[in-house]
């Protein structure tokens, strides 16, 4: 009887879970240990959608639609829009992103940017927290960027382990080999995706019906 009871509830407890569709946002970047390389390659370049071949409505535009029309962003220095480091002897460093509001964050879309394919970060990590200093923080991912390309650079996308929280950090540990900059030219997140419950199958309430009839049955037999 308790071995039925046991199944009964673990069955109407299991919930499957699913996430569904996030929107796309930019974050506004309060904190860049970089620095700037001169005027016209300031960091507020990654996230104010200037250079991509395509914009869209922060907070309103689908991720994976957005994605799914391949989006690329100008490499011509004389097209602006991207974010040159000043120098790269300080690296590791650090970028950090303001959403605004906790929210779900599942992947980060970055676009390579100007001042040559070497300059392009290598080896970065993401990080979130919802206070703004760090100082709790989860560990989102370890990733390797691809090195920039000779054309418009495409969209790279990074899965990340999903984390609720309103502070997103980049940690830049290293470029391809470049000893001028460090380069990015467009910084996206995957935001707003909830967890939502899946229906339990439908034979799922026979299938109980027939373990309850069972354990009664067992029970009036113990008794007879």
């Amino acid at each position: 009887m308790r071995i039925g009871i046991s199944i009964i509830s673990l069955a109407l407890t299991f919930v499957a879970t699913t996430a569904s569709a996030g929107v796309i946002t930019s974050g506004t970047v309060y904190n860049n240990t970089g620095g700037v390389y001169g005027a016209g390659y300031e960091v507020e370049n990654i996230s104010n959608q200037s250079g991509l071949s395509a914009g869209y409505t922060d907070g309103v535009t689908d991720f994976d639609a957005y994605i799914a029309g391949a989006p690329t962003h100008a490499t011509q220095e004389s097209d602006g829009g991207s974010w040159l480091s000043a120098g790269v002897q300080g690296i590791p460093y650090i970028l950090d992103f303001d959403l605004g509001s906790s929210q779900l964050v599942s992947a980060l879309a970055l676009w390579n940017g100007a001042a040559g394919n070497n300059a392009s970060i290598q080896s970065f990590s993401v990080f979130g927290s919802d206070v703004s200093d760090f100082s709790v923080s989860s560990l989102m991912g370890d990733f390797v960027n691809p090195i920039g390309v000779s054309g418009l650079e495409p969209v790279n996308v990074f899965d990340l382990t999903d984390l609720t929280a309103r502070y997103l950090r980049i940690v830049i540990n290293s470029n391809y080999g470049n000893g001028c900059c460090v380069v990015i030219g467009e910084v996206a997140w995957n935001v707003g995706g909830a967890a939502s419950e899946v229906p339990l199958p439908a034979a799922l309430p026979l299938f109980l019906g027939g373990l309850a009839s069972m354990s009664l049955f067992n029970r009036k037999r113990k008794r007879a």
